[in-house]
């Protein structure tokens, strides 16, 4: 299947559950999403780029001094996002609609990156372009699949 198509019918999915995306599976993986934030040890003042933001869920799990962006395909999602952030009050927030396998960032733009449960959305995860890509931005190199 051609990758343009299948990433336009994975828009099409996300936009179309975006308005029970968070009923449906905030709670299940929750856990997971908390865990993946932790993880990242965040400093004060870090950038972060989340990769797969949705609906913002992992949003009330960063802190408050660090810097994130946040992209997904879907306009939705972020749309559902930006009233998530809008409750936080989040203003070190970026949001924007970008693919996963082709980020719009330079080279170690970003301290950290992180993406929660998106692989499974993303066209051809096998090629790692969608991981090779956020390391890219936050300064690593591409591991060899």
């Amino acid at each position: 299947m051609d990758v343009a198509l299948e990433k336009r019918q994975v828009e099409r999915a996300y936009d179309f559950y975006a308005p029970v995306y968070d009923f449906i599976f905030d709670w299940i993986f929750a856990p997971g999403r908390a865990a993946a934030v932790q993880e990242l040890a965040l400093k004060s003042g870090e950038t972060v780029l989340e990769v797969g933001i949705g609906t913002g869920l992992n949003l009330p799990l960063y802190p408050p001094s660090c810097r994130l962006t946040g992209v997904d395909l879907s306009q939705e999602m972020l749309d559902k996002a930006v009233e998530r952030a809008q409750k936080l009050a989040m203003p070190n927030l970026v949001l924007k609609v970008m693919d996963a396998t082709s980020l719009d960032f330079s080279d170690s733009e970003f301290d950290k990156a992180v993406a929660t449960y998106t692989i499974s959305a993303v066209p051809r995860p096998g090629r790692g372009a969608a991981r090779d890509e956020a390391g890219r931005e936050a300064g690593r190199p591409p591991r060899s699949s």
